[in-house]
């Protein structure tokens, strides 16, 4: 696939998984960039850019230099707005294996800042006209581990902190449980009485 995140699509604006879009509006950044379309490029680590002109009752847009490549592989650019300063955008975006999203600031000189900094995932990124507010999405989710007699599922009961959120469990030969640990992808030891929980 010669458009795909194979690392070498850069002549084709690092691949066609696009996903969110912004036009900038804003006037601290090189006049070139005003009322262009930056997209979220997932496979190509970068925000693809294409400059706008009218046509008909509407526009078109042909590809323009990438604004930024993201030396991180982790990157991906999920939803874009500019900041309230007009000196950069915020984006939903997480990093290698974590399975949260977060809200970063990227200046228009590639610096990177982490706004959100919790367990929460965010998703979709909307601003008010004058930019001086942001609106997201932010979701969470409890899980806990129980234990369930067959011969008395009335005395089911949880063994784990439900802000632990443990997921698909199994036993193991020696009686103990292997769960994934939801949100960083790891998995952990748990004693068949919730005890002695550690990190494989």
């Amino acid at each position: 696939n010669p458009h795909g995140g194979n690392e070498r699509s850069d002549s084709a604006g690092g691949g066609h998984a696009h996903c969110g879009a912004m036009v900038y509006l804003g006037g601290t950044w090189p006049a070139k960039y005003r009322d262009q379309l930056f997209m979220g490029n997932i496979h190509g680590r970068r925000p693809n850019v294409d400059a706008l002109s009218p046509k008909g009752s509407g526009y078109s847009a042909d590809r323009a230099p990438d604004f930024l490549l993201a030396n991180a592989a982790w990157a991906r650019f999920i939803n874009l707005r500019s900041g309230p300063d007009g000196n950069g955008f915020l984006i939903a975006a997480r990093k290698k294996d974590e399975l949260r999203q977060q809200i970063w600031h990227v200046s228009h000189s590639g610096e990177q800042r982490r706004v959100t900094h919790d367990l929460n995932h965010y998703h979709g990124i909307s601003s008010t006209l004058d930019r001086t507010q942001l609106l997201t999405t932010q979701s969470d989710r409890e899980s806990q581990l129980w234990i369930l007699p067959f011969d008395a599922p009335d005395t089911a009961h949880p063994i784990t902190d439900p802000r632990r959120r443990f997921d698909t469990p199994v036993w193991t030969r020696t009686g103990q449980i292997i769960a994934n640990l939801a949100g960083v992808a790891s998995l952990w030891v748990i004693g068949p009485d919730g005890k002695g929980q550690h990190q494989l």
